[in-house]
C-alpha cells in the first residue's frame, strides 16, 4: 500500500481507532529504534487498590499506551489492566496508573498515582492502610478524583514526550 492510499484510509477511522493506531505506531517506532524493548519485572500487591468501597470511582492498575483527550473519566486512559499479586514483565519506561480507594467512609476518595517502569527504582505507597513497596517503578505524580483531568493531561504529556 502506498503512503497516499494509507493516508486516505486513515481519514475513515474513528478517533478511538486513530488513538489505538498511534499507540501501536509509537510502540513500533520505539522497538525499532532501540532494538528489542527491555522488559522489567514488576509486582503490584492488591493492597495498592485500597478499599474499593471507599473510592469515588473504580479501582484499577493500568499500563497506559495512549490518552483520549475527549473523555473526562477513566475511559480516557487507553491501555491494559494489570493483574495484582502476580509478577508481570512490562516494557522499561512504560507508564502505569494506579487508581486506589482512599479516604474514610464519610469522605471517600480515589487517589491516582502515575508511575514509570524503571529498573532498579522503588516506590513506597503510603496512602493505603498497610504501606506497600513496589520495586522497579518510580512515582511521577499523585492526583485525586477532583484533579483527574490534570492527571489525564499529565499522562498524555508524559507519553508524548513533553515531560521527559
Amino acid at each position: 500500500m502506498r503512503i497516499e492510499e494509507l493516508k486516505n484510509a486513515l481519514k475513515e477511522l474513528t478517533l478511538e481507532e486513530l488513538l489505538d493506531l498511534r499507540a501501536f505506531v509509537t510502540e513500533l517506532i520505539e522497538k525499532r529504534a532501540t532494538g528489542a524493548q527491555n522488559k522489567v519485572r514488576v509486582y503490584f500487591p492488591t493492597i495498592l487498590l485500597g478499599d474499593r468501597r471507599k473510592a469515588r470511582s473504580g479501582t484499577y492498575i493500568k499500563v497506559v499506551r495512549a490518552v483520549d483527550l475527549t473523555k473526562t473519566n477513566g475511559y480516557a486512559l487507553l491501555g491494559d489492566f494489570l493483574p495484582t499479586n502476580r509478577e508481570i514483565d512490562l516494557p522499561d519506561g512504560a507508564i502505569v496508573v494506579v487508581a486506589s480507594g482512599v479516604g474514610s467512609w464519610k469522605h471517600p476518595e480515589t487517589a491516582y498515582f502515575v508511575l514509570r517502569v524503571k529498573d532498579g527504582a522503588e516506590w513506597e505507597c503510603q496512602y493505603t492502610k498497610a504501606r506497600a513497596t513496589v520495586k522497579n517503578v518510580e512515582l511521577l505524580g499523585e492526583f485525586t478524583q477532583t484533579t483527574f483531568l490534570s492527571m489525564r493531561d499529565f499522562v498524555h504529556k508524559t507519553l508524548t514526550g513533553a515531560e521527559r
